[in-house]
């Protein structure tokens, strides 16, 4: 949620994007998108005449306002003076940065940032983050994130920078508000680039931008912060992700093909389906030889998540004797405690195969009462590293 309710002008700031000048799919600047006619009526037009009567009476609501809030009121008064224009600032639009600054202290630095840009109806969000400076990744703007890569304090600066330059405390919060009925507007969209940011400061206040076919003055900027990210940074992570997978197919090959000698046979063979879906999500095309029967497997991300749920389910009910009953009791000889395991920063690394058996047994009574805890463990490779533990144990 935005941290509003402590500036004292956001009622007139928050219009700061939506009055400054825009560019269109070319890069060109625009006043606003082809309005539509209804019942001989512009329907943008008595938008507009209807703004101007909302900032004046915000103005005159105040109370003991700051010199420029006079400014403001006396420049809205004449209808002469335009509300935007296509290409610069009006002194409207110059007033309000000023009120902004006012309300928004200088000092305050971003925590982190969460971007998208591209299809938008795939939810992978690339974060920032300041504080932990690292990268990450996420399924969705409100999942957990994953860890990626580490940063250093030359980058860290270099990025606050290019966030700074921005100006996104100035953003409105939609660009290209889209009339359904309008075939031109629609089509607009659809063949557009969207994208999508949300950043926080250290003062709590968060800040959410979104759109397609209409863009802020400093997107091309925004663009190629993205850009970087996913050229310098993301390839690391590939060649960190194939090592790991070098690593476990040599541990197959000790095993045998098969490894059907493992201990754990019934819940690693979904090891490959795993990776499968891992190199997918990160396209890596190249699979070792001894993975060629992977590239026959069609399997979605769903059917592989819950054919694993599958093999779990009936190794728990087969092999061992875990049951709801004694699930606490079993934990706690680890020292660990039901539903108060935190699956994501958990070690695993020197557990024994019954340690990892009773975490991945946690998470399904966990899933019971937070829904999607499962998934979202398989999907952000908890899962697979748990799977590769029980894979040199076994």
């Amino acid at each position: 949620m935005e941290n509003i309710y402590n500036e004292k002008y956001y009622d007139l700031t928050k219009y700061i994007g939506y009055l400054s000048p825009r560019l269109d799919n070319d890069g060109n600047h625009i006043l606003r998108r082809k309005g539509y006619k209804d019942d001989g009526f512009d329907i943008y037009a008595m938008e507009v005449s209807g703004l101007r009567d909302r900032l004046l009476m915000y103005c005159r609501q105040i109370e003991d306002p700051d010199p420029i809030v006079n400014e403001i009121t006396e420049y809205l008064s004449d209808s002469k003076n335009p509300l935007r224009v296509p290409d610069r600032d009006t002194k409207l639009v110059k007033y309000l940065k000023k009120l902004k600054k006012k309300d928004f202290p200088e000092d305050s630095s971003i925590v982190y940032v969460q971007m998208h840009i591209g299809d938008p109806f795939k939810k992978d969000v690339l974060r920032i983050d300041f504080r932990e400076m690292a990268y990450c990744d996420q399924c969705g703007f409100n999942a957990p994130f994953r860890k990626l890569l580490k940063f250093d304090n030359d980058t860290k600066k270099k990025l606050q920078a290019s966030f700074n330059q921005l100006h996104l405390i100035y953003w409105d919060d939609q660009y290209m508000k889209v009339d359904s009925d309008n075939q031109d507007d629609l089509l607009k969209w659809v063949t557009s680039e969207n994208w999508r940011i949300q950043v926080r400061y250290s003062n709590g206040r968060t800040v959410f931008s979104h759109g397609a076919a209409e863009y802020p003055l400093e997107y091309n900027t925004l663009k190629i912060i993205y850009q970087f990210v996913q050229s310098e940074i993301l390839p690391e992570q590939k060649r960190i992700l194939a090592s790991l997978m070098f690593k476990h197919q040599r541990i197959f090959a000790e095993k045998g093909p098969t490894i059907e000698d493992n201990k754990y046979f019934p819940i690693v063979k979904n090891i490959r389906s795993f990776e499968k879906m891992k190199f997918a999500q990160y396209d890596i095309g190249v699979l070792p030889d001894d993975y060629e029967e992977m590239d026959n497997m069609v399997k979605t991300k769903d059917k592989v998540i819950y054919d694993l749920a599958g093999d779990l389910t009936d190794y728990f009910n087969r092999e061992t004797d875990i049951t709801n009953a004694n699930l606490q009791e079993k934990l706690a000889k680890y020292g660990l405690k039901h539903r108060e395991i935190n699956f994501e920063a958990v070690d695993v690394s020197k557990m024994s195969g019954e340690e990892v058996l009773l975490i991945m047994y946690d998470v399904f009574q966990v899933d019971r009462f937070v829904e999607n805890t499962y998934e979202i463990l398989c999907s952000q490779g908890y899962m697979l590293n748990w799977m590769y533990r029980l894979l040199e144990v076994g």
